[in-house]
């Protein structure tokens, strides 16, 4: 049995060529930045996201800008990211096997808070709530259930958290 993290780093960089050249059908999936598992290929992502109509020669000046490129394998790793996927028939399948990776993490993690917790003298409670969480947004991630907020509503959650804090 390996000890390595899942991922699928040729998937990461398909699903990435399809972004960056918005081949027809690059927004139809739900993708969000843990779905990659490189931090380069998260950055990429970030900014891929953020840019109107991307194109390679600027974006590997902002890439160099903010020291990124050296991850990347050189302007010539970035190009090959960008040229990665010539048609997007496999667009769909790409993005569900990242978010079963993704899931895959999840579990490893979730798996990992369960061993440490497990050797403590914790409560039932804090068993559950180590088990629960984690064990719901697996279950969201491979079942692609997860849904977007908008920021109006992270932040109305992080603001009802804060109160039930306080009382």
């Amino acid at each position: 049995m390996k000890n390595e993290i899942p991922a699928l780093p040729e998937t990461e960089k398909a699903v990435l060529s399809v972004l960056a050249n918005r081949y027809e059908g690059w927004d139809d999936e739900l993708i969000d930045i843990e779905m990659f598992n490189r931090p380069s290929h998260r950055k990429i992502f970030e900014l891929l996201t953020a840019e109107t109509l991307p194109d390679l020669r600027t974006f590997t000046e902002k890439v160099m800008k903010l020291g990124l490129i050296d991850s990347l394998g050189g302007p010539a790793g970035l190009a090959e990211i960008w040229g990665f996927a010539i048609r997007t028939h496999h667009f769909k399948d790409n993005v569900s096997k990242l978010r079963e990776y993704k899931g895959r993490r999840q579990m490893v993690e979730a798996g990992e808070a369960m061993i440490a917790i497990a050797r403590t003298e914790s409560g039932s409670d804090e068993l559950l709530e180590v088990i629960g969480e984690p064990v719901t947004q697996i279950n969201e991630t491979l079942t692609g259930t997860i849904t977007q907020q908008n920021k109006k509503q992270v932040v109305m959650a992080v603001l009802k958290n804060y109160e039930e804090m306080l009382t």
